[in-house]
């Protein structure tokens, strides 16, 4: 039973030289490895020098643009009629609210003045009726009819004014106008183009540019840049 012992303790003893000998020249050789590094040290990095010197920097950039009026319409007829009267010429600056275009309104102001008369008698009738109804000589019923047909009057009338604004065509704005597209006597239909207006004051420049060189211009001008 001893011997057996013995023998046990003697394996176990052998077993951990054996460990202790392999983790101990393991370390043996990282410490060398470190050693041999530290000794080596980093390798020098390249530099490169020059002397300072200063200099003008101006921040522009060439850069191909399209000049853009701030608004701009094409001029057109509302409703149809034959062109009376054309009172600019291609190219001309005009203000706004200037005539351009009179298209023919005779039927137009014959209308008002009928309806004009329809509505100065309905107002006459009217202010009868008014008098009258306190006095029970006319029933309410044909007091609100006077007061109908003296508003269907004034609506008529403000139709046939209407109907004349959109017959004399005028400048919306101030600006330059373009080529004329109608002639005097010529039939136009609604939506028919005449002539392009143009604001020509101020202009808007329209441009764009790198986006690396947009940034360099924000970072020299704001100190940080967004992005494009």
């Amino acid at each position: 039973m001893a011997i057996r012992t013995l023998r046990w303790l003697i394996g176990l003893l052998v077993l951990t030289l054996m460990f202790a000998g392999i983790f101990g020249g393991k370390w043996y050789q990282e410490r060398k490895a470190a050693e041999r590094a530290a000794a080596q040290g980093w390798p020098a990095a390249a530099v490169s020098v020059a002397v300072a010197q200063a200099a003008a920097w101006e921040d522009r950039i060439r850069v191909v643009a399209t000049l853009q009026a701030v608004q701009g319409t094409q001029i057109s007829a509302q409703i149809a009629g034959n062109v009376k009267q054309v009172a600019f010429e291609s190219g001309a600056t005009v203000n706004k609210g200037d005539l351009l275009v009179q298209l023919d309104d005779s039927s137009q102001r014959a209308s008002l003045l009928s309806n004009q008369a329809n509505l100065k008698l309905a107002e006459a009738k009217l202010e009868r009726a008014r008098k009258l109804a306190p006095s029970s000589a006319i029933s309410r019923e044909q007091l609100q009819t006077s007061q109908r047909d003296r508003d269907v009057a004034a609506a008529a009338v403000a139709s046939d004014r209407a109907t004349l604004d959109k017959l004399r065509i005028t400048a919306p704005f101030a600006g330059v106008l373009g080529i004329r597209q109608v002639s005097l006597g010529e039939y136009v239909a609604p939506g028919t183009a005449i002539v392009d207006l143009q604001q020509m004051a101020p202009l808007l420049l329209d441009f764009t540019v790198p986006q690396e060189a947009g940034c360099k211009l924000c970072r020299h001008s704001y100190g940080h840049c967004a992005g494009a």
